[in-house]
């Protein structure tokens, strides 16, 4: 499914027009194109807030990728690894292969290794947050396959008719975050408003974050007890249901 659709037809909603109309609706700007055109800045301003952290419902994958001479761009901007697989054509498991940073590569290898071709053994990401490039290290001759899962973003949206791909939940958020910005700006004689509806946003973002990551699994992870836990206790693990 991709990430942003401009067909055509009756609007769904979470288009961009849909959204539109639910932000400006809060300031009484119902078909006024300077509300609705402030609403749309709104409304990917808030998306942008949105990817600063990382979602279970973003992940990608796992996907079977072709590169040449070890290097393919990725159907969707990268936000984060997760797993790459080394595959035969068929999608067969070679080897899997470890992500490291490119320039840890370039400081561990000498560099010139970088360039050199042979099988692969690591992967590393090019213009992450942005396009996104995949590169294996070595970089492999010819036509090579991978499986990949990664994390991707929320796209923004330019058109009214294109959709945003997510659950409802964070379409909630992203709507209460456009009105808290919208109120903040046209309403700013009544800033009770703008503040209630953000703190509205936040509540509704935390609650959804919890839910996304919580692994179905329920397995117990540890963490280390910060110092403030008391003296002499900061060497303990302390587990935790997550």
């Amino acid at each position: 499914m991709p990430i942003v659709s401009t067909s055509t037809g009756r609007a769904q909603p979470n288009s961009l027009s849909a959204l539109t109309t639910r932000v400006v609706r809060a300031v009484g700007g119902l078909g006024d194109p300077t509300m609705e055109a402030a609403a749309q800045e709104a409304i990917n301003d808030a998306l942008i807030e949105i990817n600063t952290r990382l979602y279970e419902c973003n992940k990608i994958g796992p996907t079977l990728l072709t590169l040449t001479d070890g290097s393919v761009d990725l159907p969707a901007a990268v936000y984060k690894e997760l797993e790459c697989t080394l595959v035969d054509a068929s999608g067969n498991a070679i080897r899997q292969l470890n992500y490291i940073d490119w320039s840890d590569y370039q400081h561990t290898f000498n560099g010139g290794a970088a360039s050199a071709s042979g099988s692969p053994i690591y992967y590393t990401f090019f213009n992450t947050q942005v396009d996104g490039t995949l590169k294996l290290l070595p970089a492999s001759t010819g036509t090579s396959y991978v499986n990949l899962s990664y994390y991707r973003r929320f796209s923004l949206l330019a058109d009214g008719t294109d959709v945003l791909e997510a659950p409802q939940e964070i379409q909630r958020v992203i709507v209460l975050l456009a009105q808290a910005d919208m109120l903040r700006v046209f309403k700013s004689g009544d800033p009770q408003a703008a503040g209630m509806t953000r703190a509205m946003a936040e509540k509704a973002w935390d609650r959804f974050s919890a839910i996304d990551a919580k692994h179905s699994d329920l397995q117990f992870r540890f963490r280390l007890r910060s110092l403030s836990a008391g003296a002499g206790v900061f060497s303990d693990i302390e587990y935790v249901r997550v």
